[in-house]
């Protein structure tokens, strides 16, 4: 009988034994918790009280009775997308309102952050929702309602085109105020996509046709302002050229004729005389000259 009292006490102390290591890594797992890189966590009892400090990233021991909830504290980025390419799982493009009414099918992006110092706020305003649900509803109803706000002000061919910039800029403004009250900091936003209705569309790219004629013209007719002026200029310097050379000749002309005194008239006359007379005198002591072959065939008849 002993024996068998001591198999039993042994079995007994084994199964109580086995049970509090049990009971032991399960009152662990229990109080353990992971926070993952570039997120903190909110610690709040089954009473619904919640702790003032935040656990940051790296495990954690908490009471078996306490929960924790974590906030992305760095840099989050959102897409808002047709193509799951460019992040979005599913469809996730919205519309937004024009000036004319019209809508334009856009997708967005946006970065964000919570601040670390106003998570237990954060967890008390949205009762203790995740990130995720606060991304996919508060946040998102924030951000097409300040974007419906701003592009309703414009015209769609102003949305997709020109004024983009300015109403990107305008967004990323409204939208940053509005969640920084809630503890929330927009890093970034922008628009990856703006999609125009058919008609609309074609009505831009006539817009854009007709203005890359009305370009081509511009250079053309500023060519042809160039063009006239080269032949003006070259025309000018031809003329100014063809006077200079006959002012010059004038005055060269002109220094000739004062050169000309009677003596050197005369001594060009004697320099260029041959020394041979006149052959034939008429009464008036005019000299005619008369060719040798002429007279021979005079004589001889």
């Amino acid at each position: 009988m002993n024996r068998h009292y001591l198999s039993s006490n042994f079995v007994m102390g084994a199964i109580i034994t086995a049970v509090v290591l049990l009971g032991g890594a399960v009152l662990i797992g229990m109080s353990t918790t992971k926070i993952q890189p570039g997120y903190a966590g909110v610690i709040y009892g089954m009473d619904g009280g919640i702790k003032s400090r935040t656990l940051s990233q790296g495990w954690h021991l908490i009471s078996p009775t306490e929960h924790v909830t974590s906030y992305p504290v760095s840099t989050e980025t959102v897409f808002l997308s047709k193509d799951s390419k460019e992040g979005s799982k599913e469809d996730d493009s919205f519309d937004i309102n024009t000036k004319s009414g019209k809508s334009v099918n856009v997708d967005a992006s946006y970065s964000y952050h919570m601040d670390s110092n106003k998570l237990p706020e954060i967890f008390t305003k949205f009762r203790g929702q995740d990130a995720k649900t606060i991304e996919d509803n508060f946040i998102r109803r924030s951000l097409k309602s300040n974007i419906n706000n701003i592009s309703s002000g414009y015209e769609v061919m102003d949305v997709y085109g020109a004024s983009r910039p300015e109403i990107q800029s305008k967004v990323m403004d409204a939208f940053a105020k509005d969640m920084q009250q809630y503890g929330i900091t927009i890093e970034s936003f922008t628009f990856l996509a703006i999609r125009p209705d058919s008609a609309s569309m074609q009505a831009i790219q006539d817009k854009v046709n007709a203005e890359q004629k009305l370009q081509t013209a511009k250079v053309l007719q500023e060519q042809a302002k160039v063009d006239a002026e080269t032949k003006r200029v070259t025309a000018q310097g031809d003329a100014d050229a063809a006077l200079i050379k006959a002012q010059g000749e004038a005055k060269a002309n002109e220094a000739v004729k004062q050169s000309l005194t009677p003596e050197l008239v005369e001594y060009t006359k004697w320099t260029k005389w041959d020394g041979k007379l006149p052959t034939t005198m008429t009464g008036d002591n005019s000299l005619i000259n008369i060719p040798a072959s002429s007279s021979a065939a005079t004589a001889g008849k």
